[in-house]
């Protein structure tokens, strides 16, 4: 629809058009304004990236494509796997009690931050490890 149109539409339906260099004013807003809203709704329509279940997004190092892929979560792993990890960060933490959570992060390395978080998390709650808030960090204790 063109400005001529628009205001031919305006202006037999009875709706007062402002004189003057307004037309191109009120256009720019109701642009602007669609596109925010279009903005808006695409961002509550992706949901969050990571949520209470652990879900979290992944850049695969050495990946051709660069996309993100869902790293795996405590769920997603196979219990026989979930228990071998529990009991080699309980190995871990029981030779050097006091390591700090990042810390526990470079002795595994094939694991996925997110879920080696979830992972301590999970012990913490379960009483198989015991967290003290340092810093942005904790420290890990046999409990």
């Amino acid at each position: 629809m063109t400005t001529l149109g628009l205001v031919f539409w305006l202006t037999q339906n009875r709706i007062d058009v402002p004189e003057g260099g307004y037309m191109g004013q009120i256009i720019f807003v109701l642009l602007v304004v669609g596109g925010l809203g279009y903005f808006f709704y695409r961002q509550m329509s992706k949901g969050t990236s990571q949520s209470d279940t652990g879900w979290a997004l992944e850049d695969k190092p050495g990946s051709d494509n660069g996309k993100e892929t869902k790293a795996k979560t405590q769920s997603d792993v196979d219990p026989v796997e979930s228990d071998a990890l529990d009991a080699q960060i309980v190995a871990l933490v029981s030779r050097t009690p006091g390591i700090l959570q990042t810390e526990v992060y470079t002795q595994f390395p094939e694991e996925n931050r997110k879920s080696l978080q979830a992972v301590l998390l999970q012990m913490d709650k379960d009483g198989t490890l015991q967290r003290e808030r340092e810093g942005s960090s904790y420290r890990l204790f046999i409990a």
